[in-house]
C-alpha cells in the first residue's frame, strides 16, 4: 500500500488531496528530458526519438540517450543529479501544499512504515 491510500484508508486525506500533493510533486520532480530540453541540450524530436528507442529497449531515459549520442555520460550525470536534488516526496508534497502538518506527516509516516515492516515480516514467515 502507497502511503497516500493509507493516510486515504485512514480519513487523513481526500482523493483530492492526493491528486493535489501529486502534481505538486510531478511539478517540482522533472524528467531529465525535459530537463535537457530546457537546457539546450535536446530538441522535442531528440526527445521523441530517445523515447521511442527507450520503449524498444527498456532502458533508461538517460541510457538511451547516451547510446544514440543525443547526451554525453556527464550531461546525463549532471541531469540525473540535479533532479536528486529537487525531488520531492509524497509527504513534503503534503505538508507544502498545506494539506498535511508536518507533525501529522512524520507520525504517520512511522506508523506507515511500522505496518509495512510487520506486513512482511508475516508475509516471510508465512512463506
Amino acid at each position: 500500500m502507497l502511503f497516500g491510500k493509507y493516510l486515504l484508508k485512514k480519513g487523513l486525506v481526500t482523493n483530492k488531496d492526493i491528486n493535489d500533493a501529486c502534481s505538486l510533486q510531478r511539478k517540482r520532480c522533472q524528467k531529465i528530458g525535459r530537463k535537457a530540453r530546457e537546457k539546450g541540450l535536446l530538441s522535442n524530436s531528440d526527445i521523441a526519438k530517445i523515447t521511442r528507442k527507450q520503449n524498444e529497449l527498456g532502458s533508461k531515459f538517460g541510457e538511451t540517450a547516451e547510446e544514440l549520442k543525443l547526451l554525453t555520460h556527464e550531461q546525463v550525470s549532471e541531469l540525473l543529479d540535479k533532479q536528486k536534488r529537487e525531488y520531492m516526496f509524497f509527504g513534503e508534497a503534503l505538508i507544502l501544499s498545506g494539506i498535511l502538518t508536518e507533525d501529522i506527516v512524520k507520525r504517520e509516516l512511522k506508523l506507515f512504515c511500522k505496518e509495512r515492516e510487520e506486513f512482511w515480516r508475516k508475509f516471510f514467515k508465512i512463506h
